[in-house]
């Protein structure tokens, strides 16, 4: 019994070490994610821009600063009249299923494909369309990666990156910065 009590608590120190570095990790994330998105890699020359309630930020002088109506060509919210949920059909997406930054196809509730057909196109997800929840929670962030149909609910912001004018990895990480959020 000692033993396996031993064994059982080594455990739970290994446990609460784990835990101990993510958290860890999680901050210098935050903190390198910050100073890349408004510093850059190597640049010299800053310039300082109008930010969020009259603060200025600084950034590279060759960088602009675009309004999110520049960069997308479309940002749009699901369907506002929920169908009728079913056993088997085309999942519908809300802001619980982005909650971890992936979308979550497998538990997310399912509307059938007649009620899919009927929906617009600003209710069906698209691939490489970044999904902002808007409503609850505000702030989860998840890139659409596939290009199987699904529906998406009215508490999802759907924003449609051009590529000529950013990168959907770099704005995604631009969503998922304190100075996006605060924004919000």
């Amino acid at each position: 019994q000692q033993k396996i009590a031993t064994i059982l608590s080594n455990v739970d120190n290994l446990i609460e070490s784990t835990v101990q570095v993510i958290t860890h990790s999680k901050k210098v994330k935050t903190g390198l994610m910050q100073k890349l998105l408004t510093r850059g890699i190597g640049h010299t020359k800053f310039k300082k821009v109008p930010w969020l309630f009259g603060k200025e930020i600084e950034i590279p002088e060759e960088w602009e600063v675009e309004t999110i109506g520049i960069i997308t060509s479309q940002i749009t919210y699901g369907l506002t009249v929920r169908p009728k949920f079913v056993e088997k059909g085309i999942p519908l997406i809300s802001a619980r299923e982005i909650r971890t930054g992936k979308i979550n196809f497998l538990d997310a509730p399912k509307i059938s494909k007649e009620d899919f057909s009927n929906l617009s196109n600003k209710c069906k997800g698209t691939n490489n369309d970044l999904f902002f929840s808007k409503t609850g929670t505000i702030g989860y962030v998840a890139k659409v990666e596939t290009l199987e149909d699904f529906a998406i609910s009215q508490n999802i912001a759907s924003l449609s990156p051009k590529s000529n004018k950013i990168i959907s990895e770099f704005f995604e990480w631009v969503l998922h910065s304190n100075y996006f959020r605060k924004s919000c």
